[in-house]
């Protein structure tokens, strides 16, 4: 069928109109897109504007916190600073600068030692603390910005520290080795460094520890007057009276310079007492007139020509003898307490009042308690006629003892004997006695001298003391000290002279292997 011309018509303008809209669209399409392209390249301008601004904020902060951080580490407060150096290193990593990141963790760790380092020195320990400190140069030699004089400093202070302390340990060997005038010298030289370090609890360490070396300066020099006493009795014991006041006047000057009254009055009264019996000497003795008999039998006692008599007249012996051997013991209890009967009834010497066991008895209740430990006990009236005989008493058991007494009686039972005179380190009286089945010390203390019976008991660790009289105590299954302390027996018996006098010195040990 064909169509009419206004069909055609239509029919044509219809397509024309068609291609007219799509032609239109096109073009709106067209704009639209480029519309997109204009806002899409605007979103980016704009985005990448903020990013740059941000890095740019994040750079500005991160140099900031940098900056904060060297201040406080050139001002020394590193824990600030090492809390802006952790947030520059967060700041570092969001902007994946790893340069920055490698440099900020060397400075942390640089920080970190420092404070770690301070801690340490804080603590005492300066070794471990220059360990750090050097670590922390190690550190330093990466980063350029920062000054070394604080950890320089810091090692040097340490080293004068380590130095101080090495010092004082050495003064304090020297003192127990009893090199006493080495120790104060150190000591001294400790005190410099303490002084330019500021360090006044340094400076009370060497005090305390001069003041102790000068204590045991003037204790030693007791012991030296002693010494110089016991010399002027064993003189005395041999009769020879001239020869002895040269060493009780030297005793006496010593116990003068160290102000030591007990001494002055001892050395002094040796003096008088010599000087009395030379008086006694010549008076009884005509110029011309031979020296009298000696008593037969006595020249064998002791071996060393010491006054066989001591003192005692042989009248005095029997009569102490015939008393003595008259007091009941039951020669297996040992003897803790000499103020008690039966031992303070036991006589000794002739002094009035005081040749009584309360008073003298030390000696001879030393050695009777060693006995019993040895399982080999003796009457106490045997002991006393033996020290009587053999001049083993001083000045008439006016002064007790001898110590060569008692290791001459122990030897005479057939003992060997061990005698050291004057025994200065306490260690060595420890392993002595731990070593033996018995000993037997004697000690001088602020009021007089003493015997003591001693014994290690192995099973508890443990020594124990017999007859402290001085004490006014008991001393029986006393635990002392344990052994690893240096110096249990001198510690021991110093117990036991609780609100008593203060142990000196030792100055005799006797021991049975």
């Amino acid at each position: 069928m064909q169509l009419s011309s206004p069909e055609k018509w239509m029919k044509k303008d219809k397509k024309h109109l068609i291609k007219k809209i799509d032609r239109r669209r096109s073009k709106k399409g067209a704009r639209a897109i480029i519309t997109l392209l204009l806002a899409l390249i605007a979103v980016i301008i704009i985005a990448v504007s903020t990013g740059v601004i941000q890095i740019h904020q994040l750079r500005a902060d991160l140099n900031q916190r940098l900056s904060y951080a060297a201040e406080n580490i050139d001002s020394g407060r590193f824990q600030r600073a090492l809390g802006y150096s952790s947030e520059a290193l967060a700041l570092a990593e969001r902007l994946r600068d790893n340069d920055a990141i490698t440099e900020i963790n060397t400075q942390i760790r640089y920080i970190e030692t420092i404070i770690r380092g301070d801690q340490l020195f804080g603590e005492g320990r300066y070794q471990t603390a220059k360990e750090a400190y050097i670590l922390a140069t190690r550190y330093l030699s990466n980063l350029q910005s920062f000054s070394a004089v604080y950890v320089e400093d810091m090692i040097l202070t340490t080293e004068r520290y380590i130095e101080f302390y090495a010092l004082l340990e050495q003064a304090e060997s020297l003192f127990h080795l009893f090199d006493l005038e080495a120790a104060i010298l150190v000591y001294e030289e400790a005190g410099e460094i303490a002084e330019k370090l500021s360090f006044a609890e340094g400076l009370d360490m060497v005090a305390e520890g001069i003041a102790s070396v000068r204590e045991r300066i003037t204790l030693v020099k007791i012991y030296e007057g002693h010494q110089l006493i016991l010399l002027g009795d064993e003189r005395v014991a041999r009769n020879q009276y001239e020869e002895s006041i040269p060493f009780f006047v030297q005793a006496l000057e010593i116990f003068e310079e160290v102000q030591y009254s007990q001494g002055i009055e001892l050395a002094g009264l040796r003096i008088i007492a010599a000087d009395r019996l030379i008086l006694e000497r010549d008076q009884q003795q005509e110029p011309d007139q031979p020296q009298a008999p000696q008593e037969p039998g006595v020249e064998d006692y002791p071996p060393d020509g010491s006054d066989p008599d001591g003192g005692v007249p042989e009248s005095a012996r029997d009569a102490n003898y015939e008393h003595n051997r008259l007091i009941n013991f039951d020669m297996r209890s040992l003897i803790d307490y000499q103020n008690r009967s039966p031992a303070s009834d036991i006589r000794m010497g002739t002094s009035e009042n005081r040749n009584e066991g309360w008073y003298n008895g030390c000696g001879w209740v030393a050695a009777y308690n060693a006995l019993i430990i040895l399982d080999n006990p003796q009457h106490p009236a045997e002991i006393v006629r033996y020290y009587e005989s053999t001049g083993g008493t001083v000045f008439g058991v006016v002064f007790g003892t001898y110590p060569h007494a008692i290791e001459g009686y122990l030897q005479g039972l057939g003992y060997n004997v061990e005698h050291a005179l004057f025994p200065r380190v306490s260690a060595d009286i420890d392993e002595a006695i731990r070593t033996a089945r018995v000993g037997i010390l004697a000690y001088a203390h602020t009021r007089g001298a003493h015997y003591a019976t001693v014994m290690y008991r192995e099973e508890d660790d443990r020594f124990i003391v017999y007859n402290d009289s001085s004490a006014r105590a008991r001393s029986a299954s006393l635990g002392l000290q344990n052994e690893s302390r240096t110096g249990a027996v001198i510690d021991s018996v110093s117990a036991l002279l609780r609100g008593s006098p203060e142990i000196l010195f030792s100055f005799s040990l006797i021991t049975v292997p």
